[in-house]
């Protein structure tokens, strides 16, 4: 009569993942009396060959805490040519603290792939892209025919240090052989011939490690201004007018777009004697095109002048560190004078 306090997290050991799929609770009779029956099924997917124990695996029950022995596992690698590779890369072996790393995964085979599940992998020191979707594509091969299946995840390089990136992972599900069903007639007429009707294996392929370097972003060279922008980027300023009414509104529509992350980046604030400033929140938008991080912020600041007369505007400067150059970048918009 007992009831289970919730399913217990069973702690993997590195090389692998353990996931708990699901729990059933059925009644069932044993001496003449109802009992109930907790069944807790996990997954368990190795990503390295290897000897493992898992557990012990204690659960809370009402009656008191039930404790199950641990369980050896012996994982071995698969016989070479038994599955098609799945090959993964991150484009660098070594990144910056603040650097956006794309993680591609490819898969190409000649067997029937009807769909394709992804799994990217769980890095310490990388932390996923908040807000970017990631890229997935399946399409057919010509030459050899065979069908690929590609994911692009993009990742933001958190903590230094060195680490290697985990496996990622893709369950596949192939096309078996129809079992076609027989009657004293032949062939099913309804079922047996239709291609739809077919048995679908699962595999589970795991992609190898990548080594990666971390470093931090160096002193040396850092502008005063350095708001933590970390890629490549451009800017682009533009007013709506050059010449104004006093009291009437000039909007300075302001774009940095680039390689990196811009969320929570801001303009430089300006003090300028005989104008009003104010700014509106930034449109930021960031997505993955072509194998890379494509982002953007809008700015939108209006100018309003209090008096007749020229007004020039501060150069508007942004800086950023360029991991491809290992370098500071500092970049300032021409003036705009009013």
């Amino acid at each position: 009569d007992a009831r289970l306090r919730g399913a217990p997290k069973i702690e993997a050991p590195p090389g692998l993942k353990i996931k708990l799929e699901g729990q059933t609770t059925t009644p069932t009779t044993l001496n003449f009396q109802t009992v109930l029956v907790h069944t807790l099924r996990y997954e368990v997917l190795a990503l390295e060959a290897g000897d493992y124990t898992i557990g012990p695996v204690k659960v809370s029950s009402a009656t008191g805490e039930l404790v199950a022995p641990a369980v050896k596992l012996r994982v071995e690698q698969a016989a070479e040519g038994s599955l098609d590779d799945l090959l993964a890369e991150i484009g660098t072996e070594v990144a910056f603290v603040g650097q956006v790393l794309v993680y591609h995964m490819t898969y190409r085979t000649s067997s029937r792939l009807v769909s394709a599940r992804w799994g990217p992998p769980e890095v310490d020191g990388l932390t996923p892209e908040p807000n970017v979707e990631p890229v997935t594509a399946e399409y057919d091969i010509v030459n050899p025919v065979g069908r690929g299946a590609e994911l692009w995840y993009a990742y933001r390089a958190a903590k230094a240090g060195k680490i290697d990136v985990p496996s990622g992972v893709l369950q596949g599900q192939f096309a078996a052989e129809s079992r076609r069903r027989t009657s004293p007639f032949g062939s099913d007429p309804f079922f047996g011939d239709l291609p739809g009707f077919r048995d679908v294996r699962t595999e589970n392929l795991v992609s190898r490690k990548l080594p990666l370097s971390i470093l931090p972003l160096p002193d040396g060279g850092r502008p005063d201004d350095f708001s933590g922008l970390v890629g490549s980027f451009t800017v682009a300023a533009v007013p709506s007018a050059t010449a104004v009414n006093v009291g009437d509104t000039v909007t300075l529509d302001v774009t940095v777009a680039g390689t990196g992350t811009l969320a929570g980046f801001s303009l430089p604030t300006w003090d300028v004697p005989g104008l009003r400033v104010y700014d509106d929140s930034p449109v930021v938008s960031a997505a993955l095109s072509e194998g890379r991080l494509k982002a953007t912020a809008a700015f939108k600041r209006a100018l309003v002048p209090e008096h007749p007369g020229s007004i020039t505007l501060p150069s508007l400067q942004v800086s950023w560190f360029d991991p491809a150059l290992g370098d500071y970048v500092v970049h300032s918009a021409p003036p705009v004078v009013l």
